[in-house]
């Protein structure tokens, strides 16, 4: 995986509520930063699956 670029955050995300909450905004980091930020294609069991910029792959046990 390359993990070179940047994202943008606005410092108005200090003013939600859920900024408050270490970990919402760690999660929602994370989501940010494994989003693609090109198309991409995944092996899905048999399938291919072509994700859009800003699409990935995930499950709840792997958030965990």
């Amino acid at each position: 995986m390359n993990n070179t670029g940047y994202i943008k955050i606005f410092r108005s995300i200090m003013d939600k509520g859920w900024y408050k909450d270490s970990e919402c905004v760690a999660l929602w980091l994370h989501l940010l930063l494994k989003a693609n930020h090109k198309g991409a294609e995944f092996m899905l069991g048999y399938s291919i699956v072509k994700l859009l910029p800003g699409q990935f792959v995930t499950g709840r046990k792997a958030l965990s």
